[in-house]
């Protein structure tokens, strides 16, 4: 019986013991997060135009945000660089914003968040190029 205890003891270690350190953190101690997602490209004539869906997780009221954005050539050769203005977005909330750019969209290989111009909660100290987080849903990239 006691060489069965130390038998399950010795294996429940081992199992915690494996475990990669993000099983073992609980699933509130996610950092809170400004989700920025390239939704999708859609060709209007010789332009491309880029749906990004933006997700306030921060828990304070976003005044405004503005990214420094590359585009990149399917080839990996910069492209275009832009100012992408985002504008306010409420706690809690989302919004959906598309911007035009000059190139077509099969051109566009992937886009590249190379800083954050501004960013401004309302009365919150917030970290926002840590709570910045970016995905895609197309096949293009977006990447910080």
């Amino acid at each position: 019986m006691l060489r069965s205890f130390f038998f399950i003891c010795a294996s429940l270690l081992c199992a915690t013991l494996a475990l990669p350190p993000a099983a073992a953190q609980t699933e509130g101690a996610a950092q809170p997060a400004l989700a920025i997602e390239l939704n999708k490209l859609e060709a209007v004539g010789d332009t491309c135009r880029a749906f990004f869906i933006v997700r306030n997780g921060v828990g304070a009221n976003l005044t405004n945000l503005d990214l420094d954005t590359f585009i990149f050539g399917s080839d990996g050769i910069i492209a275009q660089r832009l100012a992408l203005p985002f504008g306010a977005i409420p706690a809690g909330r989302m919004r959906i914003l598309s911007f035009d750019f000059s190139l077509g969209c099969e051109a566009i290989g992937s886009l590249f968040v190379n800083e954050v111009l501004d960013c401004t909660f309302d009365g919150a100290a917030v970290d926002c190029p840590a709570a910045l987080v970016t995905s895609s849903r197309s096949p293009q990239t977006l990447d910080y």
